[in-house]
């Protein structure tokens, strides 16, 4: 943990952030971001029975000016995925709940995150080689089950998980990487469901008074591999666009794949942002740093479940 002198922890007790992506039916789905339809609009049916506040609110509790009362959820949206627009949106309106939605530059660009790219060449090609090598700069090579025999060979879930994290770690590689495994695999199909919302429509949830716009970076990188000045670059270039795309300044951010470092929270405190958010998957209980506060990852479930899980992770 990083504290700073600027920043105190605040004390809280039954308080959780609530952290979506998808709002959508995934035909794969590896890191459980995806919340069916009906399955959101059960959860926004359980939040009738707790108190949910907006971000602001949230940061008037980090500065003591409030005190927030026990079951008390902030909403939020990573990436402004098109659904979060087409589906979300209205259904939160309906609800009368207010959400932030952190975007990245990639907003608009009608261009697929990286990482769903690689989940379909990975898990939606009918029958991939059995052998990848790839090399950035060194070589990397995997065998993959079921078609190699080989004592090393990967289940594709973990051949999946090992690519991932080799593109985080070579980010600057990444579209070179993503053509190299388009080649490899024969797939170079697209998926329209995964683009983000057009710069149009982001404007246009902003314009809601339920609804905030927070910064998520440029380009989505894993920060701990960046340089101060590089951190500090992504999130004061994706706080310019997303200022000149609304005409608001964000005030917030969540760090992208959930990591940050020493680094980044000197970043996050020389652009005096008003909280930090990561997705380590805990309520915010006891001391809490408005640049480190944790969020619960939603699940793809009915609200009757949901509001169980919810209530233990409360309750710590």
């Amino acid at each position: 943990m990083y504290f700073f002198f600027h920043s105190k922890p605040a004390e809280f007790k039954g308080v959780a952030v609530i952290n979506y992506h998808r709002i959508a039916h995934l035909k794969c789905d590896p890191w459980d971001i995806g919340v069916e339809p009906a399955n959101f609009a059960s959860q926004l049916a359980v939040f009738a029975k707790y108190n949910v506040v907006s971000l602001h609110d949230l940061k008037l509790a980090f500065d003591k000016k409030i005190k927030l009362k026990p079951n008390t959820l902030a909403l939020t949206f990573d990436d402004a995925y098109q659904d979060n627009f087409n589906l979300a949106a209205p259904m939160l309106q309906k609800a009368k709940l207010p959400a932030t939605f952190f975007c990245t530059n990639v907003t608009g660009q009608k261009k697929e995150f990286w990482w769903d790219v690689l989940t379909r060449i990975i898990f939606e090609t009918p029958v991939l080689p059995h052998e990848l090598c790839l090399h950035i700069p060194q070589p990397y090579t995997w065998y993959i089950k079921p078609n190699s025999n080989h004592p090393d060979a990967l289940s594709l879930q973990d051949f999946f998980y090992q690519l991932y994290n080799v593109i985080i770690k070579y980010y600057h590689e990444k579209e070179r990487l993503l053509d190299d495994l388009r080649t490899w695999s024969g797939n170079d199909s697209t998926d329209e469901s995964n683009l983000t919302m057009s710069t149009t429509q982001l404007k246009q949830i902003c314009s809601d008074e339920l609804f905030t716009v927070g910064i998520h970076t440029v380009s989505h990188p894993y920060l701990p591999y960046l340089t101060y000045e590089q951190q500090l670059h992504e999130f004061q270039q994706n706080s310019h666009f997303i200022r000149e795309v609304t005409g608001v300044q964000p005030c917030s951010v969540a760090y992208p794949h959930g990591g940050y470092n020493q680094e980044t929270l000197k970043a996050v405190e020389k652009m005096k942002l008003d909280m930090g958010f990561t997705t380590q998957h805990e309520a915010l209980a006891g001391k809490v740093n408005k640049w480190e506060v944790p969020r619960i990852n939603a699940w793809n479930c009915n609200g009757v479940a949901f509001e169980q899980k919810l209530n233990e992770l409360l309750s710590r």
